[in-house]
Formats: C-alpha cells, sequence, structure tokens
C-alpha cells in the first residue's frame, strides 16, 4: 500500500504528472465481443517495450470488486482476471517483455502489516455478520419484506501464498500466457517472466529488483520505456528509485472526495457523513442487472515527475555538485517519514497536514549545510539524517499544537454542516407534506388526461417525447400477478433476464402486440412507466402509460409488485449498509494524550509503550534504535532488494522525532537470514477464521487447547484509533508472532503433509515464455533437443543468454519436465471456463536472475533525455501548492495566522493573464517571472539542473544572494529564505548571529529575538525549564534581548517591482 495520502498529494501538487489511457473501442458482434488486435499501433501514440504487471493489485478487484456484483465461483474470478489482463496489455501494448508478479512469501516487516489486516478483515466480517442478522430479526419481527439469506461470503483472505486458490490460479495463467502467445498477434514477438505465489518475495519488489539487475548488465538497451501496473502508491517511489527516466505506471483513475462518492450509498454528491440512507434512481428499470461500466485508466509519468522534482527541489550554490539523481533518491528516504508498509510515521508528521511539503523546506534549508546528500545508493547517512530530525524534533511541538488547532477548526465546521443539513432535511419533509395534500382525485384526473392526449397522439401517428423519468420497457408475456414476495421476485428475475438480452436496436425492431410493424423509435413499440418515487416516505406511486392492450391492466399491477419488491430489497441492501458504516465509525474518543499541552510526551509513551520516560530511558532509546535500523532497512529494500527477511519493527507505535538524537552510534547492522516458506507465513499471518485453506494438523493448531502457538491467534484483540475517526483506520494490537516458536512447532506437523500440500509449501522458480519462432525460442528448443528426458532436464546446466541477443533479458534458461511444447495439446480445466489449445506454439523455460551486483543509481550512458513537457506556470503553481490548506511551520514566514490567499490564479489563468497584460519592451522583461525557455540538452549529466529551463524560473530569479554560513557549538546555520506567500515577493530573512554561550535568533519580519540554550551535545534547546528535553518538547522559546542592533536594510533580501506600464512598452 505505501504511504496514505501519497497519490493524492502527489496529483494533486504535480497534476502534469497525470494523464488519461486512450482505450482502443469495443466492438461487439452477437453479444460477443471481438478481440482487439494489440499489434496494431498504440491509440495513445506511444510505443512501449515493457509492461510489468503487480499481478495482486488486479487480481483483488477481480475477486471480490467493489463496484459489482460477487463472482459466483473462483472459476469466474480466474477467467475475470484474464480479462483484465487482456484490457490492460491492449492499453500498453508491450513490444519486448511482459512480467507478471505474483507476491510470494514477504519478509517479516511485512508480514506483520499483513497479519494485522487478515486479522481485522476477519473480526470485521464476523461483526458484520452479527450486525445483519440483528437487523434482519428486527425487520421479521415487524413483518418486513426480506430478500433471501445469502451464502457465507467469500474469504478474500485466501489470496495468499500456499492456498489451494492461489495454486489453481498459478496453473491456470500457466495456460492462459502459452494461449494468448499462440492466438494474440499481439504476443508473438514478446517475452513473458512469470513469476507466481511460490516465488518469495512481493510482487513489486521481484519486478524493480529485475529491472535494477538487468538495466545494471551489458547490452541493456538504455532507452526502454517500461510500464508497471499496481494500485500502491509505493509504485512511484520505487520507479523513481530505479532511474529509469522513460518510466510510467497505469492504474484505475482514482476520485477523490466528492468525485468518488458517498461509499454508504455509492452515489455521488456527497459524502458519507452527509447521506440520507436514500436508494439511487435508476436510469432503467431493474438496472441493478445491467453491466457497470469499466473505470478508465491513467497513466502516471516519472519522466514528467522528475522534472517537476528537478525544479522544486533545486538548490543553488551548493558547496558541492547538485545531482538530480542523488537528490531523488532523497526525496524517495524523505517520503518514509510520513509512513510505509514497515514502519509507522512519527507522530508529528501527517502528510494529510502538508508534512511531506514542510520536508521538502527542510531538506532544501539543510542541504547545503550536510556536506553531502542523505543516501548514497540505498545506503543511509546517519549523521546527516541527524541534523534532519534535529531540526524536525524542534518544532514538533509547535507541529502538535498546529494540528490540534485544526482539528478543532474542523470539529466546529463539521458541526456546523450538521446543523445545516438537518435543517435543509427538515425543510424537504414540510415542503413533501405540504405536497402530499394534493387529493387522489386530483392525481387519477391528470393520470386519466395523460393516457387520453398518448392515445390521440398514437391515432394520428405522432411521435412522443420521451420524459427523462420514463424507463422503457417491451411488452410480452409477462407473468400473471404472484400472491407472496417470492412469486414477485421469481416475475422479476423472468423480467431482468429478458430485458438484459435485448439490445436497443432489437428493442426498436420488436413487433407488438397488435401486429403493426413499428417505427425505428423505440418508444412506438414500448410501454413507457413514469415513477414517483418518494424514498422518505417510502411510498411509490406508479402512472404506467402503455400502448393499447387486452392486458395492459395486469401488466401494471404486475409491475407495481415488481418494483415494490425491488425497492424493500435496495431498501434492506443500503440498510445494512448504513448500519455497518455507523458500526464502524467510533464515536469521539477523550483525548488522553493532548499533545498541544505540556508533557504530552509522558504521556505518549505512558499510554502506547507502558514506558516511564525517567525509569525506562533506555528502552525507549531501544525504540529509537529500532526505528532507525527500520528506516535503513527500508531504504535498502527499495534499492538493494531484500537485506534481511527476518528483520521488522517490534512496536506499533514511532518515536518522537526529538527523540531520535545521535542515530549515527547506534547499531543498525541487518542479518540476511531466509524467507518463510508459504505455509509458514500462512500460519504467521492468518487468523483462525481462515483456516480452512490451511492442512488438517496446521489447521488444529490454531484452536487446539493444547497447542503451544494457540495464544498467537485471538479471536478478540484491541484495536487503537490512536486519533483517527473510523475502525479501519485504528492500530490492530496483535502479539508479535514467536518465529523460533511457530517454526519449532510446524516441523513437529509437517511429516503430514501430502504430495500436494508440499508442493504448495515448496519454492518455485520464474519462467520464461515465448513463441518457438522468438530468437530466444530458438534457444530454449534447442535445450529441449538437447535434453530429452526428466533426469536430464532436472541436472541441465541450462544456457546463458545476453540481454543483446533477447532484446534486454540477460539470465540463465534450464528445461523443466512439465514444461507445454511446440504443436503438443494443453488444456484448462476451469469448470464452465474450460478450453484446450490444440495446436500449441509457446515454449517455456526455468529463468534464473543473474548474480546481484550493485544498483546503478544514475541515467546510464546512451540514455536520450525526452523534450520536457513543463511549461513556466507549472513550476509557478508549484510553489504556490498548499494541501489541506495547512499553514507551513518549518521555515515560514508567518503571517496572517496561516491565512491562505482567498483567490488565486490556476495555470490557465496565468495564460489568459499573461495574454492580456501590455507586451513588454525586451525579451528578457518577458521571462522576468515566468523563466526562459533553454536550448533543449539530452545529456544525461546535467539534465537535472536544467529541466527544460534556466535558473531564472519564477521560484528562483527572486531568491537573495548567496547567504553566509555561521558556526556555532559544531553546528552549521544558515540564512533562511523561502517563499512565504503566493506573492512572489514576500521573503523573510533570517539569520543566526553567533556568541560565546547562547545563540540569538532574529526574525526580521516580526522583528523578534529567540534566545537558546547550548549543551555539551552540541544541540541547542530553549532556555526555559530544568530538564533540556522536556523544555524543548512542551515549552515555547523563551523571549531574548537582542544583542546590538539588527543587520542593516542592505543585507535584507529586497524584493522585485514589475517595472511600471510605460517602462514595459
Amino acid at each position: 500500500m505505501g504511504v496514505p495520502s501519497f497519490y493524492r498529494w502527489l496529483s494533486e501538487k504535480y497534476p502534469r504528472v497525470v494523464s488519461d489511457v486512450i482505450e482502443a473501442e469495443r466492438v461487439v458482434v452477437d453479444g460477443v465481443e471481438v478481440p482487439t488486435d494489440t499489434s496494431q499501433a498504440n491509440p495513445n501514440a506511444v510505443e512501449y517495450d515493457c509492461l510489468y504487471l503487480d499481478m495482486n493489485g488486479l487480481i483483488h478487484p477481480c475477486c471480490h470488486p467493489e463496484d459489482k456484483p460477487q463472482p459466483a465461483s473462483e472459476e469466474e474470478m480466474i477467467a475475470n482476471v484474464f480479462q483484465y489482463i487482456d484490457r490492460i496489455f491492449g492499453m500498453v501494448r508491450p513490444r519486448r517483455l511482459l512480467y507478471m508478479a505474483i507476491d510470494g512469501v514477504a519478509p517479516r516487516a511485512k508480514m506483520n502489516q499483513q497479519r494485522s489486516r487478515r486479522f481485522r478483515a476477519a473480526q470485521e466480517m464476523s461483526q458484520r455478520k452479527a450486525k445483519e442478522n440483528e437487523i434482519r430479526d428486527a425487520w421479521e419481527k415487524e413483518g418486513r419484506p426480506l430478500p433471501p439469506i445469502k451464502g457465507d461470503r467469500w474469504d478474500h483472505n485466501v489470496i495468499t501464498p500456499g492456498t489451494p486458490f492461489m495454486a489453481k490460479l498459478s496453473q491456470a495463467l500457466t495456460f492462459y500466457v502459452n494461449d494468448r502467445i499462440t492466438s494474440d498477434p499481439g504476443w508473438a514477438d514478446v517475452q513473458v517472466i512469470y513469476s507466481d505465489a511460490t516465488v518469495p518475495g512481493e510482487g513489486e519488489h521481484k519486478i524493480m529488483q529485475f529491472i535494477r539487475q538487468q538495466r545494471a548488465r551489458p547490452g541493456y538497451p538504455p532507452n526502454l520505456r517500461h510500464v508497471v501496473y499496481g494500485m500502491d502508491a509505493d509504485l512511484i517511489m520505487l520507479s523513481l528509485a530505479t532511474h529509469e527516466p522513460h518510466f510510467t505506471i497505469i492504474r484505475e483513475t482514482v476520485l477523490f472526495g466528492k468525485q468518488k462518492g458517498c461509499h454508504t450509498c455509492g452515489q455521488q454528491g456527497h459524502f458519507a457523513a452527509d447521506c440520507q440512507g436514500k436508494a439511487k434512481t435508476k436510469e432503467t428499470e431493474f438496472d441493478e442487472t445491467t453491466a457497470v461500466k469499466d473505470s478508465p485508466f491513467q497513466f502516471l509519468s516519472i519522466s514528467v515527475l522528475r522534472e517537476y522534482l528537478a525544479s522544486e527541489l533545486y538548490v543553488e550554490d551548493l558547496p558541492f555538485q547538485w545531482d538530480l539523481e542523488r537528490v531523488i533518491d532523497d526525496f524517495v528516504f524523505l517520503c518514509f517519514f510520513v509512513g510505509n508498509d514497515f514502519l509507522p510515521h512519527l507522530p508529528s508528521l501527517e502528510i494529510r497536514e502538508g508534512a511531506l511539503d514542510d520536508l521538502i523546506r527542510l531538506y532544501k534549508a539543510k542541504l547545503p549545510l550536510l556536506g553531502g546528500y542523505l543516501t548514497n545508493a540505498g545506503e543511509v547517512n546517519l549523521s546527516r539524517v541527524d541534523v534532519i530530525f534535529d531540526e524536525i524534533g524542534m518544532q514538533e511541538p509547535e507541529l502538535l499544537r498546529r494540528r490540534h488547532r485544526q482539528e478543532e477548526r474542523n470539529k466546529r465546521r463539521q458541526e456546523q454542516q450538521e446543523r445545516d443539513r438537518q435543517s435543509k432535511a427538515d425543510a424537504l419533509k414540510r415542503s413533501r407534506s405540504e405536497s402530499a395534500l394534493l387529493g387522489e382525485d386530483d392525481k387519477e384526473r391528470r393520470k386519466k388526461s395523460r393516457r387520453s392526449d398518448i392515445a390521440a397522439d398514437d391515432a394520428v401517428g405522432g411521435i412522443r417525447p420521451i420524459m427523462p423519468e420514463r424507463r422503457v420497457i417491451q411488452p410480452g408475456n409477462i407473468v400473471t400477478q404472484g400472491s407472496s414476495v417470492s412469486a414477485n421476485q421469481a416475475a422479476a428475475s423472468d423480467l431482468r433476464a429478458r430485458l438484459s438480452s435485448v439490445s436497443p436496436a432489437a428493442s426498436a425492431e420488436a413487433p407488438v402486440d397488435n401486429g403493426k410493424e413499428e417505427a425505428s423509435d423505440p418508444s412506438t413499440a414500448a410501454a413507457e412507466v413514469l415513477a414517483d418515487n418518494d424514498t422518505e416516505a417510502q411510498e411509490q406511486e406508479e402512472e404506467d402509460v402503455v400502448a393499447p392492450s387486452s392486458s395492459s391492466s395486469d401488466e401494471d399491477e404486475v409491475l407495481a409488485d415488481l418494483k415494490q419488491a425491488a425497492a424493500h430489497h435496495d431498501e434492506y441492501a443500503l440498510f445494512v449498509k448504513k448500519a455497518v458504516e455507523e458500526m464502524n465509525r467510533v464515536p469521539d474518543a477523550p483525548d488522553t494524550l493532548r499533545f498541544h499541552e505540556q508533557g504530552y510526551k509522558d504521556r505518549y509513551y505512558k499510554a502506547k509503550f507502558g514506558y516511564d520516560r525517567t525509569a525506562n530511558h533506555d528502552e525507549i532509546v531501544e525504540i529509537a534504535r529500532c526505528y532507525t535500523q527500520g528506516l535503513r532497512w527500508v531504504m535498502l529494500y527499495y534499492y538493494r532488494g531484500c537485506q534481511s527477511w527476518e528483520w521488522f519493527y517490534p512496536y506499533h507505535y514511532a518515536p518522537f522525532a526529538s527523540d531520535l538524537r545521535n542515530i549515527d552510534q547506534f547499531d543498525v547492522q541487518l542479518t540476511l537470514g531466509k524467507p518463510f516458506s508459504p505455509l509458514s507465513q500462512l500460519m504467521g499471518v492468518l487468523p483462525a477464521a481462515s483456516s480452512h485453506c490451511l492442512p488438517p494438523a496446521y489447521r488444529d493448531l490454531m484452536t487446539r487447547s493444547d497447542s503451544p502457538i494457540l495464544h498467537f491467534y485471538p479471536e478478540d484483540f484491541a484495536v487503537d484509533l490512536n486519533g483517527k475517526k473510523w475502525a479501519w483506520q485504528a492500530v490492530v494490537l496483535l502479539p508479535f508472532i514467536d518465529q523460533n516458536l511457530l517454526l519449532e512447532t510446524l516441523e513437529t506437523v509437517r511429516p503430514t503433509l501430502n504430495d500436494v500440500e508440499k508442493a504448495r509449501d515448496s519454492t518455485g522458480s520464474d519462467y520464461l515464455y515465448t513463441n518457438a519462432s522468438h530468437v530466444v525460442g530458438i534457444e530454449i528448443s534447442a535445450l529441449y533437443l538437447k535434453h530429452k528426458t526428466s533426469a536430464e532436464m532436472l541436472n541441465s546446466a541450462g544456457t546463458h543468454i545476453a540481454g543483446d541477443k533477447s532484446v534486454g533479458v540477460t539470465g540463465k534458461l534450464k528445461p523443466y519436465p512439465k514444461a507445454a511444447l511446440p504443436s503438443s495439446r494443453v488444456t484448462l480445466n476451469l469448470g464452465p471456463f474450460s478450453r484446450a489449445l490444440s495446436h500449441n506454439r509457446a515454449i517455456s523455460a526455468i529463468f534464473e536472475h543473474p548474480a546481484p551486483v550493485e544498483h546503478r543509481c544514475q541515467l546510464l550512458p546512451g540514455t536520450v533525455v525526452a523534450e520536457p513537457v513543463l511549461k513556466p506556470e507549472d513550476f509557478s503553481s508549484v510553489t504556490s501548492f498548499r494541501r489541506y490548506g495547512g499553514r507551513s511551520l518549518m521555515f515560514d514566514a508567518g503571517g496572517g495566522r496561516g491565512r491562505q490567499p482567498q483567490a488565486k490564479l490556476s495555470s490557465a489563468g496565468v495564460r489568459m493573464a499573461q495574454h492580456a497584460l501590455p507586451t513588454r519592451g525586451s525579451e528578457d522583461d518577458r521571462y522576468r517571472y515566468y523563466g526562459r525557455p533553454s536550448e533543449p540538452s539530452y545529456s544525461y549529466t546535467n539534465y537535472g539542473r536544467q529541466a527544460g529551463y534556466d535558473d531564472r524560473r519564477s521560484n528562483r530569479q527572486p531568491y537573495p544572494p548567496s547567504s553566509q554560513v555561521y558556526s556555532n557549538s559544531g553546528n552549521n546555520y544558515a540564512d533562511r529564505r523561502y517563499q512565504a506567500s503566493d506573492d512572489v515577493a514576500a521573503y523573510s530573512h533570517r539569520r543566526y548571529e553567533s556568541y560565546s554561550s547562547r545563540d540569538q535568533y532574529y526574525d526580521y519580519q516580526s522583528g523578534s529575538s529567540y534566545g537558546y540554550n547550548s549543551y555539551n551535545d552540541g544541540r541547542r534547546y530553549p532556555q526555559r525549564g530544568p530538564d533540556p528535553y522536556q523544555a524543548r518538547d512542551d515549552s515555547r522559546y523563551a523571549p531574548y534581548v537582542p544583542r546590538g542592533p539588527p543587520l542593516d536594510d542592505s543585507r535584507r533580501p529586497q524584493p522585485q517591482r514589475r517595472p511600471p506600464s510605460s517602462a514595459r512598452r
């Protein structure tokens, strides 16, 4: 999952990175979809070389979709996976390589998160079932109609390595690859590498490890165009870490806020908090069976993101060479501070509160003083990171106070919104009550009048306009009215089946009962039903208008009952969903930590860790050491692969940044270890409720009273909202698995496994598939001609393939006995989706990756960087970006209590304003504020400094001259300057002056100074308070009378003014 909210922050701050995918229009003939010819040119006008599929990102929505009906069987789920891959392949159309990676056994650090999610999912499923039973009993007592009881929900916890479902899926995908290479011309020249769930490692990390190792080999084409599919936000960081400039991420379009709609009723235009529980207005009668439209896709361009980062992260006058590739690595590392899959985020940093923007400002201000970058090829320089944590720690008290103020404002706003919503609802009820006073006689007269008007129109052959609320149905053999709800349901099912099988064209041409051939307008051949639906009172009145027919009155009655039954079922489903949402919405708990008050650190460590800060000082230092070790582990994982399969962060919460001190003194070494086996991981992450996918002997260990590991599988466990609003956001307080005890216990029952279970518990290999006529396919065919028996295949040394021969893929190929050879028959046993491939043209072999080498964190020689696509206004819009209305605290100039300008121009508005302004008098004036385009240069050594424009971009031009560096107590400080608001002329200048025993901090904008005490450890703390650590965290900086006059105005940065209009002319 990566960093929560990171994708939203990125796509809103850097909007040009996202573009819509153009998908070829689907052609359907006689109800059968015609396959897209993927050998044709890409409709997106870009030809891609490699496509990588993080398979778990598509397996989950295919097996338990959120916006579509649940598949009826596992066979249908697997068929959905085939269709989903076809769709992505058709959008990207790779020409060289398709890499399909399913999550295998994860490192222990990720297993803890998987365990929390799966236990929480089982708990929520149990609570939902209990709540639904409670509602069903209440409705039954009230005599309200109920839908039939559904079977048990499909347990999606089985999408985990080692389960029978994953084994079935893996076997089916091997057939799928053989079939597509044989029958689809777009696959004919593509090599397919398939890594299933038996190969250890997360899918996205297996993909990135492959790319890192391939680009370090001779013969690798440096200008390959890569596309990776996946929904995890950490794919963005992983893609940046490859240092491949031609990289794109494809994912389903994500809607935010009201664009996405209410997750209670599924409708757009309001949030769940404002949901009134109304049923959705249907576009067609019984449209719940209508096929749901596929979600659109988006491209996220890493090359455009690199342009944005080259602009925003550029720092002038560094004492060392500025290198975009090194800065990108540091950016990836900073993103870990706000959360990832392996470490909890620091308490004072929330991405929703603008933490990443603050970190970027802090990084740019401190970089000139660090002597170098924070990271180097995945290795972290802890002494430099220590400076960053020191500054965050100094700002931590005010960050937490700012959060409290924002939460209070949000709370008052929500209360006001709730009052407004309630008043609107009351007014609407009063209005409806008044309209209900209209007599039934008036309604009947209007109904008869409308019918007579329609009959007159039909008599003269007129064409009636179709009103938006009218539903078109086809009259025919409507079943007679039943006497019970079940009969209505049966009739509804029959009607739905016939409606869904009639296309609009067929409906227009279908004859009616009177035998007359109708015109092409479907309204003249169908009955129209007008519905006036009042969901507040749950009253519906049908005003059915049908063509003359002997059974029209019976049909009216049947349709009325059918609609009433459907409405009851919709009401029940929505009622249950609303009740579950309310169950997951936890009422506000009392704020016992009170981060905005003094002593918050004592309260935090006592509540979250059970430690007293004074008595358990060594334990808190150990927490900081483990967190620092985790930061190093994560960075290495992203750049060099898993460096320790056994390491994990042994706490549920993170320390404060102010307690991450002297981290360069910590022992953060890692031991590689080895991954769990698939069944061992299942025992480490699954709850007892999902034990059905385990072998019987393993299953008993979860529930047997004398099991030595019974305490690993609690049915009831605590969850901590930790300041959040929804139950799914809570911290799951499960006990951590004792790895040694678990593995020792499993060894006692392992001999009971049968052959099939042993195969599921084994470690597998990657496989390479290609057409037998491909250059690599010829190499593989030679292997099978040389090694014909199973024993020879198993003992084969294989053959090496180089990148220049295999079009960029380097590794070793080995034959295996179960390979489907050319001209052989390949079958798929998948129930109603079973198929047979009579003449296979694909060939496959085991693929062994080359020996690991160090990742090259730079652009490769020969790389041709694409021409920049960003314009000056794109960069200027980034500098004014503020997420969630928060005020930047780190190095902020203050002013206006953080209030943002009430109006600002978008990039389009900037262009319009430029066009309307008088013509500037000189070429230099034209680019004074928005930068001058430079001549494009594609050298991989200076790409970062240019980013398509010179250093006079709008967010660079007004900067003051080079700052002087001052030194005190072993720490270096520099002038701090930055943009204070959207006004490019508003800046503040801050300077530290050095004294023997204390530092003076002078703020030119506020005209005040603050004093700090210096301690022997070289750090600076506020004067107030006997305990320097406590005073640093819980008190404001003590005011201090400045020594001597402030710097004269000549030393202050002077804002640039626009020349008068006469000068511009």
